[in-house]
């Protein structure tokens, strides 16, 4: 399980902290016509207040107790959409957007 924590900063003073557990915020997905292992699509579930997760500062990823992911986000944008979900797709290598270039 993923566990996820926001810590909003404004002025270099922390306002708030939230912690979530990944299985509340996203839904996931096989993708049927996806090959394996990249075939998970990350959805966020809409039923959390949206405002929780707009707003500057950090955030980190923890997997089993220990941090994976520390990330900082510096506009308004909703936070799950506009980074978490690409980056649980990344990190955990199980995204169908998730590619391998030869180079």
């Amino acid at each position: 399980m993923y566990l996820l924590g926001v810590f909003f900063i404004i002025e270099r003073v922390i306002l708030s902290m939230f912690t979530f557990d990944a299985h509340n915020i996203f839904e996931i997905n096989c993708n049927q016509s996806a090959y394996f292992p990249l075939n998970l699509e990350f959805k966020v579930k809409n039923h959390l207040d949206t405002n929780c997760f707009k707003s500057p500062g950090v955030y980190s990823i923890s997997y089993k107790g220990e941090l994976i992911y520390i990330g900082f986000s510096a506009n308004n944008d909703d936070i799950r959409t506009s980074r978490w979900v690409r980056q649980l797709a990344t990190i955990t290598l199980r995204g169908n957007k998730v590619l391998f270039t030869k180079e």
